[in-house]
């Protein structure tokens, strides 16, 4: 009935702990970058959705405020803003919608602007490009319907 004072303890060693730790740190060392990558696609998918969303907003506002309306790309296209047209001067209205982090918008005619029934002044076409290099372009047609491409 005497217990042996070498019995073995249930458990890990730390020895086996370290090699745990080492063996999840090269793991997430091959996936960061891959991650890196994804958030960056994911940015310029969204700036192109909030970009769209905007520049429809832009003809509403044209369309309520029976007056020509323009999108207004700030800070070198990383913020986006509505100006309206009132007595011959261009007025901002609204609040800026800032776009992330990494991510810059042009257009092409720059500014895109829409009439008070709706429709374009011309064609454009709206560039959202990411840090990485990706981009995606916006259509204004002339009708003033705005598609992702």
């Amino acid at each position: 009935m005497h217990q042996s004072l070498c019995t073995r303890q249930n458990g890990f060693t730390i020895l086996e702990l370290l090699i745990a730790v080492v063996i999840m740190f090269v793991m997430a060392a091959f996936a960061l970058p891959k991650m890196s990558a994804a958030i960056a696609a994911h940015r310029v998918i969204a700036s192109v959705r909030t970009t769209a969303s905007h520049v429809r907003l832009v003809r509403a506002t044209a369309i309520g405020r029976n007056a020509p309306a323009r999108l207004q790309l700030v800070q070198g296209g990383t913020i986006l803003g509505i100006q309206v047209l009132k007595n011959g001067t261009w007025t901002t209205t609204g609040s800026e919608m800032p776009l992330d982090r990494g991510v810059v918008v042009t257009a092409t005619p720059n500014p895109v602007v829409f009439q008070p029934q709706g429709s374009a002044q011309s064609s454009a076409t709206i560039t959202v490009t990411g840090e990485t290099g990706a981009r995606r372009e916006i259509a204004v047609s002339i009708l003033g319907s705005v598609e992702i491409h």
